[in-house]
């Protein structure tokens, strides 16, 4: 059932490949979904677990995000994620370092960070009508290679949060980078961009933020 969540909590796991891919809506026979509480807004959500070496493949999921990382600590060598109903990918209040990206298709953000250390090495998202990237809430991340397609905007940072982009391709964008403030009780964001193929004039900040190109 693409609207069926599951919860994986408290849990090391280690060398394992997870996919999610949904049955044809007209087979919707499972509950599952009322099983999950609430407060969890992932197809499947990892909570409070320690990762290394896992690769995550999901498809077509109906939740607020297809996969959700929520105060989790480790490695993961792989997402995947095309089809999503809303986000693709969100990690929440974690420390990961992640191999490798790839996010088409989804209706919301491809990738949203909040609240954590986050490193990663290559992504690649294209088709998302919002952000490819939204980073906030004090989140720090850094990223070696970004790819970003057909969004409105390539990567936002807010609110006290830190991005440094290493090497960044971005195409039919309206906006390439952006750094700003949204809510009150956090400051502006800051972005530092290494080699840039974007337009320059899509770049902006407002007065509280600033991005710097090396």
């Amino acid at each position: 059932n693409p609207s069926d969540q599951f919860l994986i909590m408290d849990a090391d796991i280690e060398n394992l490949n997870f996919q999610l891919s949904s049955l044809p809506r007209t087979n919707q026979a499972s509950n599952s979904e009322k099983l999950v509480p609430q407060k969890f807004t992932g197809c499947v959500t990892f909570y409070e677990t320690n990762l290394k070496n896992i690769k995550f493949f999901g498809n077509s999921g109906l939740c607020e995000d297809q996969v959700n990382f929520v105060k989790s600590d480790g490695q993961i060598s792989n997402i995947s994620i095309e089809n999503a109903f809303s986000d693709g990918v969100d990690i929440d209040f974690s420390k990961l370092s992640i191999d490798s990206i790839s996010v088409s298709k989804v209706g919301n953000d491809c990738l949203d960070f909040s609240g954590g250390d986050y490193n990663l090495n290559r992504v690649k998202v294209k088709n998302c009508p919002d952000k490819g990237i939204s980073v906030g809430e004090k989140s720090n991340v850094k990223i070696e290679y970004l790819e970003v397609a057909s969004s409105d905007i390539g990567i936002a940072v807010k609110d006290s949060s830190f991005s440094k982009i290493k090497s960044f391709e971005g195409n039919d964008l309206n906006v390439c980078a952006w750094a700003f403030n949204k809510k009150q009780e956090f400051f502006g964001g800051s972005i530092i961009l290494g080699s840039v193929e974007c337009p320059i004039n899509r770049i902006n900040s407002d007065r509280t933020s600033f991005i710097f190109l090396q």
